[in-house]
């Protein structure tokens, strides 16, 4: 169960990520999305925690970036052997790997929206 956990969770902040810098390219503040996502049915805690601190750029560590890597990473391997295909946690995988590679692992998984800007 901690692997489903895990997975989603990863790829739930990830796509948050997207939201947030797709949304800032358009010209929307994250304070707006943020609010929208609330009032919406994707409203959750961890959409508002993480993205709240992606907002203010604060990446304090509650979850290295590079463990949610590691899980990624255990989860998929898991998963192939299974023969289950996970395109999702692949894509985000990449993209935290990216963060990764960045020089990111210490900070907070949210850190992952800088592999993004």
């Amino acid at each position: 169960m901690k692997f489903i956990v895990n997975m989603v969770q990863a790829e739930l902040v990830q796509v948050l990520a997207e939201g947030l810098v797709l949304g800032d390219k358009m010209g929307f503040t994250a304070d707006k999305i943020l609010e929208v996502l609330d009032t919406r049915g994707v409203a959750s805690p961890l959409f508002h925690l993480k993205g709240r601190a992606m907002a203010r750029g604060d990446f304090t560590r509650s979850l290295a970036l590079k463990y949610v890597l590691e899980q990624l990473h255990m989860v998929l391997n898991a998963a192939r052997l299974m023969g289950q295909n996970l395109p999702g946690a692949e894509a985000a995988s990449k993209v935290y790997e990216k963060a990764v590679n960045a020089g990111w692992g210490e900070e907070d998984f949210s850190a992952v929206i800088k592999a993004l800007r």
